[in-house]
């Protein structure tokens, strides 16, 4: 369904698409929504189910991938974790970050390097985070 819909509607149309499965079967209505909001609010029960993004995934996705992401929120269910959450404004935190939200918490590569050099140990803190 994933694939079916980047093919027909086009990648670039549905960056910011979001789509609804069912932690049960994997099932969805096939219907895109404009935002993880208002795919909580069209769902039976938010927590039931999953909600996709394709700004993700936008060179399609394989079974594996898609069987990885119902078993990771399948296991998020089955421990207590409500991440659909109607009354956030963004429809709740979501269990996979997407790529710029790593790299905002990951140190930039440059940091890396020069944290362990003697010359620029002045520079970082305790942790190892760049204080410059």
């Amino acid at each position: 369904m994933i694939n079916g819909c980047i093919t027909f509607y086009g990648a670039w149309d549905i960056r910011n698409k979001w789509m609804a499965f069912a932690l049960e079967d994997g099932r969805s209505d096939g219907v895109l929504y404009d935002t993880k909001l208002d795919a909580i609010r069209h769902v039976s029960n938010e927590n039931y189910f999953c909600f996709f993004c394709f700004r993700g995934a936008l060179g399609g996705s394989n079974p594996k991938d898609c069987q990885l992401f119902l078993d990771i929120n399948r296991h998020a269910y089955n421990h207590g974790n409500r991440l659909a959450d109607p009354e956030h404004k963004t429809g709740g935190p979501d269990l996979i970050i997407s790529t710029s939200g790593y790299d905002t918490m990951a140190p930039a590569p440059v940091e890396l390097l020069l944290r362990d050099d003697p010359r620029w140990r002045k520079l970082f803190d305790e942790n190892g985070v760049f204080r410059g």
